[in-house]
């Protein structure tokens, strides 16, 4: 009995012994890499501090967004020797160099997306579905808010699960805290008997007492709230392990099979001869209207107010179609498997996509009139751009259909046309453009536009400067020279203040300077 009890106790010593010998390594491990982690996280943190607290943003941005991927290559190196991962970080690293030129919206986001892409390549690796990626993006944003106390409670559950907590965080506390506190009571001691370390004394309390007395003065609060977004998100990215969930059902077509039960195929043919219908109206109004130049528009509304209604709500309506091809016709199927109401849903809905291509082009036709009427702006810009991924997506869903490709397959074609598409507009200097197409088509100028609208090329930057000059030399309306000038000059005052500071300085705003000749004062 008592060899049974001392080899049980035997027996348990040794798994103690196992559990804790393994668990001793994993935390060493585990400290040294949050360690790396925090220490990156930390000089990203002070480096967003000296860049951008109080400061002019400029060319820093794309330098810190060049800082983080460096940070990221530190942290990840191993992962450097795929390509995949090569070409993540190049293209990243291009539309840092694009901020350095000059910061946009555009290509803040973008540079956003590759930092994401990179993060994710350097945790999980390659995948070619577009629900991972999307599903990486969102996990990622996500964890940046709790990605800390996470990494705290799963240590902290592991280690109760492992019988060591009790072991290594008390004899981490003693390691540590014990030689600290010591250490500051024998400098008590040594200030009260040594003359020259109690003037050493006084001075680093009287420092401290005064740093905290005056806590406002050092720390702000927009300053505290700069240090914890980029502390806790350069924390999430570099940190790189997220938790690998199951996302098979999501990148399957398990959603399909719910929706085959739902939707029987006499339901989608009546849904798409409804359409096809509505459609039909819709675009033979359409073209009648646009055909007549608004001659047949009903009462009180002008043929502007008609381009302006139109455009939008057009693209929003292929959209939605595309979405319902999307969710109803299941993929990979083949032609010698269709009953006779599957041949008759695809005859419908190839003619319903090519209504939605009418549509499309109806509604950038419309487009083209609003600009024509009332200039450009980013956001008709921005509209026409939608609008042609719009066409590309509803001829890449008839290829889809045709050819029996796969919902995946669909999604990646989209996905590539969006990230070319987008990042080719990252090269274009839209503001510039803008301020050129409404100066030489204004009313004041002598064309066949609209009336400037100064506070709009205000509103575009120190890149409407020149357009702001001409138009105070060569308008045909005093007030409008008179505004235009004053604008230019406050444009050149904020220009010159961005350039006297080297964190506001960028490429574009140098070339700017040059154009109109602009003398940098002292500053």
């Amino acid at each position: 009995m008592s060899q049974i009890s001392s080899g049980a106790l035997g027996s348990s010593a040794v798994e103690a012994q196992v559990d804790a010998s393994d668990y001793r390594p994993s935390l060493r491990k585990f400290l040294r890499s949050m360690v790396g982690v925090a220490t990156l996280s930390a000089m990203l943190v002070a480096a967003a501090d000296y860049l951008f607290y109080r400061q002019r943003i400029g060319w820093t941005l794309g330098l810190f967004g060049l800082l983080v991927l460096a940070a990221m290559i530190v942290r990840r190196n191993h992962r450097l020797k795929s390509r995949a991962m090569v070409s993540a970080l190049t293209a990243t690293a291009v539309m840092c160099g694009l901020l350095i030129v000059q910061p946009g919206a555009l290509r803040i986001v973008l540079a956003l997306f590759g930092v994401l892409t990179v993060s994710a390549l350097s945790s999980r690796g390659w995948t070619a579905h577009a629900s991972g990626w999307v599903t990486r993006w969102v996990e990622l944003a996500g964890r940046c808010v709790i990605q800390v106390e996470l990494d705290i409670v799963n240590r902290l559950k592991w280690a109760q699960k492992h019988n060591a907590k009790k072991v290594n965080f008390t004899k981490l506390a003693l390691n540590w805290g014990l030689p600290v506190v010591l250490s500051v009571v024998f400098l008590m001691i040594f200030a009260a008997a040594n003359p020259v370390i109690g003037q050493w004394w006084d001075s680093a309390v009287n420092r401290v007492m005064n740093v905290l007395m005056h806590i406002t003065d050092y720390v702000a609060v927009g300053r505290v709230v700069l240090w914890m977004v980029v502390g806790m998100c350069a924390y999430s990215l570099l940190r790189g392990r997220l938790r690998a969930r199951d996302m098979r059902m999501l990148q399957e077509a398990g959603g399909e099979a719910v929706l085959g039960r739902v939707i029987s195929d006499g339901l989608l043919v009546r849904c798409l001869l409804a359409f096809n219908l509505v459609f039909l109206i819709q675009n033979s109004l359409d073209v009648m209207t646009l055909i007549t130049n608004g001659t047949q528009l009903p009462d009180g509304m002008d043929f502007r107010t008609y381009a302006r209604r139109g455009a939008y709500p057009l693209v929003a309506t292929a959209l939605l179609a595309a979405g319902f091809v999307l969710l109803t016709f299941r993929s990979g199927e083949r032609s010698g498997q269709l009953s006779g109401a599957e041949k008759w849903s695809r005859r419908l809905v190839y003619l319903w996509i090519a209504q939605n291509v009418l549509l499309t082009a109806m509604a950038m036709w419309r487009l083209t009139m609003y600009v024509e009427a009332l200039g450009l702006t980013r956001l008709r810009i921005s509209a026409g751009v939608w609008m042609a991924l719009v066409a590309i997506g509803l001829v890449s869903i008839v290829w889809r259909i045709a050819a029996h490709c796969s919902n995946a397959w669909l999604v990646r074609v989209n996905a590539v046309s969006l990230t070319v598409v987008l990042f080719g507009c990252a090269w274009v200097n839209w503001d510039k453009m803008m301020a050129s197409y409404d100066l030489h088509n204004c009313q004041e100028m002598n064309g066949p536009g609209p009336r400037i609208d100064l506070a709009f090329m205000r509103s575009l930057g120190p890149e409407s400067i020149p357009a702001l000059r001409e138009l105070e030399k060569n308008a045909n309306n005093s007030a409008v020279r008179t505004c235009a000038g004053s604008y230019a000059f406050s444009l050149e005052d904020e220009l010159q203040q961005d350039l006297g500071s080297w964190r506001g300085w960028t490429l574009r705003r140098a070339e700017i300077a040059d154009e109109i000749g602009l003398v940098m004062g002292s500053q």
